[in-house]
């Protein structure tokens, strides 16, 4: 604790602007918090954006992680949440959260920051009701915050692993939760095989889910889909490394050409090591 209180201060030494560059495929990491440390080995990877959370109370902190990663040329998504296991939508105080999200919001108009998604997951939170609850905060961040949002939703723990998804008026027929992403920018999700997956089951999976949220993104006018979050967190432990890295590999192959983003989960400077960082640093660098 006493380490991210001092480092705050610190890091907020350092200012920095929003890189100019363009960029066609948003490439990074989702990694809640960010260090200075790891910034050489996300860009030796060929990172140019960065996926940052707020989880609390340490602004200087937050600031400092912001204007560092623009400093060394990175973009910034902002996003706040719940570390697991998720709270009941019954236990919170739904204002207090939406107040939160808008501050956070401000924040992020403040220093620039090129995306915003208002929540980590919600899905997890508001189950059926998570699409009325995107299009309430919606609006209240655009009055507040001019740059891009993107909705980082759980999503492919609600899809079957071999069934296509229903299209959206078929879904409500048939008591499937309603999805409503009108206004947001970018639909995002997250991916990892499912526990009991085997690997040649994962990419017909990986399809589904991208086949969904591309026609979600073409029916609602957005101006894409990325993949927020995707690693192997549901399966890893009991599989090989040449496993895992092909699993990540799996997900940039099906997604090359149809989604806009790809944030590998948890690789900073000090992890991009293995089989895995070899996949993510080639397919960073060389191919997307």
């Amino acid at each position: 604790m006493a380490y991210l209180i001092l480092l705050g201060p610190t890091l907020y030494l350092y200012s920095g602007s929003p890189p100019e560059t363009e960029v066609q495929v948003y490439k990074g990491s989702w990694c809640p918090v960010l260090l200075p440390n790891s910034l050489a080995g996300m860009k030796d990877m060929g990172m140019n954006t960065v996926f940052i959370q707020d989880f609390g109370p340490f602004k200087e902190l937050l600031v400092a992680n912001i204007q560092t990663a623009h400093r060394n040329g990175l973009k910034v998504v902002l996003t706040t949440g719940f570390m697991p296991p998720y709270p009941k939508a019954a236990d919170l105080d739904l204002e207090d959260l939406n107040s939160k999200i808008i501050d956070l919001a401000k924040l992020a108009e403040e220093y620039g920051v090129e995306f915003f998604s208002p929540l980590n997951e919600p899905d997890c939170i508001f189950w059926e009701n998570t699409a009325r609850w995107g299009q309430e905060i919606r609006p209240r961040i655009r009055e507040v915050y001019h740059g891009e949002i993107i909705w980082k939703g759980a999503i492919f723990c609600f899809i079957d692993i071999m069934r296509p998804p229903p299209d959206a008026e078929a879904s409500e027929q048939s008591g499937e939760w309603p999805t409503d992403f009108s206004g947001y920018d970018y639909i995002g999700f997250s991916m990892s095989p499912r526990a009991g997956m085997t690997l040649e089951e994962y990419p017909q999976f990986v399809d589904n889910v991208l086949n969904a949220t591309l026609a979600w993104a073409e029916r609602d006018n957005c101006k894409g889909v990325m993949v927020t979050e995707f690693g192997t967190w549901e399966w890893e432990p009991w599989h090989s490394e040449e496993d895992v890295a092909r699993a990540h590999e799996i997900v940039l192959e099906r997604g090359e050409n149809k989604v806009v983003g790809f944030f590998v989960l948890d690789f900073l400077g000090s992890g991009t090591g293995g089989k895995t960082g070899e996949v993510i640093r080639r397919w960073y660098k060389e191919i997307l």
